[in-house]
């Protein structure tokens, strides 16, 4: 990818902090790769809708404190984050 394209992804899949309750559920598929953040991190927690907390939980793995990156083929239900 060019630099462009991935400065473009990392703005798009940036969802640290956003409250996403009001979102129409969207599959898993579609999230990865998507940037969140738990109660930890500086900029507030991203709030999920109930359907998707838990499996985006199980997918995540954590990129820095407090800040996790969908991984779909990634289980790490060992280490939860604050959500």
């Amino acid at each position: 990818m060019s630099d462009q394209a991935n400065q473009l992804w990392a703005t798009l899949s940036d969802f640290q902090g956003a409250d996403l309750r009001a979102a129409a559920a969207t599959s898993l598929d579609e999230l990865d790769g998507v940037v969140w953040s738990d109660t930890t991190a500086s900029g507030g927690a991203t709030r999920w809708p109930d359907q998707l907390r838990l499996a985006l939980v199980e997918h995540s793995t954590e990129a820095e404190h407090g800040v996790f990156i969908v991984r779909l083929g990634t289980s790490i239900g060992a280490t939860s984050p604050a959500v």
